[in-house]
């Protein structure tokens, strides 16, 4: 059967404002006619959403991706914000990126103690003006002639020895979401971390996990439909899309309404009893 574009979603796109290549009006032009629904979820940061026009076409979920951490596990969790964002919110994010701009400072400037020769201003071009993260210092690496590709530094160079975990706590994220009127689903998360971790979130009230996306393979798709079921909670689902490539392009992958919780989609998408 044939999906109606008013009913392909794609709920996890990143833009130029973290670590993605887009401009978020780029994202709103590529997706028009190819997806009813898209949610730019940024990492730390709302700032994709500042100077984005309205938009009915496709229908545009306030979202963004939040780091966190729970007993050893760095996590990310995905907020939605239907009714969209609230001062509160706003204040909070601002913290947020704050956390995310000291914590990759701090491990620049490891790095340059360890010999690495990075400027803070080499990152800040990088950057472009939006939130810092670990693969704008793995490009800029890779730009100043440090190292042929960016995918050999993480475990080398920009690991937790040098680079903080993240402060905001798992539990007090999904609190707070919930008192800003989110819903808030995991991330692509692991078969192992949700053996070990997946009942404190689910005790600490996570709304649900995110079934589907291009980068899970079949044995975790499994395993994150029987978490969903055996919790009784919901879905969300995206590409996690970074940049566009031959082989992936805004609204190639899309998952069908049907799929996700139902308190995500527009009105006249959740009328039709999807």
């Amino acid at each position: 059967m044939t999906v109606p574009t008013s009913e392909r979603l794609d709920l996890h796109i990143h833009t130029r404002c973290s670590d993605g290549q887009l401009d978020p009006t780029e994202v709103l032009e590529k997706a028009r006619g190819r997806l009813g629904v898209i949610s730019i979820c940024d990492h730390d940061t709302i700032s994709a959403y500042r100077d984005l026009p309205p938009s009915t076409e496709p229908w545009v979920l306030p979202g963004i991706e939040i780091s966190a951490c729970h007993q050893d596990h760095d996590l990310h969790l995905l907020a939605y914000f239907p009714l969209g964002f609230g001062p509160g919110l706003e204040t909070w994010v601002a913290e947020l990126e704050e956390q995310r701009r000291e914590g990759i400072r701090l491990g620049v400037s490891r790095l340059r103690e360890a010999g690495v020769p990075l400027r803070w201003d080499r990152l800040e071009e990088e950057v472009r003006g939006g939130v810092p993260c670990r693969s704008h210092v793995a490009r800029a690496l890779v730009s100043i002639g440090f190292a042929r590709a960016p995918g050999g530094l993480y475990q080398r160079f920009l690991g937790r020895d040098r680079f903080p975990r993240p402060e905001a706590r798992a539990r007090d994220v999904i609190d707070r979401v919930h008192r800003e009127k989110g819903i808030i689903f995991w991330a692509h998360p692991g078969k192992k971390a949700v053996d070990a971790i997946g009942e404190d979130l689910v005790a600490a009230g996570i709304d649900g996990v995110e079934r589907w996306s291009r980068s899970l393979d079949p044995g975790r798709k499994q395993r994150l439909g029987e978490f969903q079921e055996t919790h009784g909670i919901t879905a969300c689902g995206g590409s996690d899309l970074h940049h566009e490539s031959r082989s992936l392009s805004l609204g190639s992958y899309w998952v069908a309404a049907d799929k996700v919780d139902a308190r995500l989609l527009p009105g006249k998408v959740r009328a039709r009893g999807l």
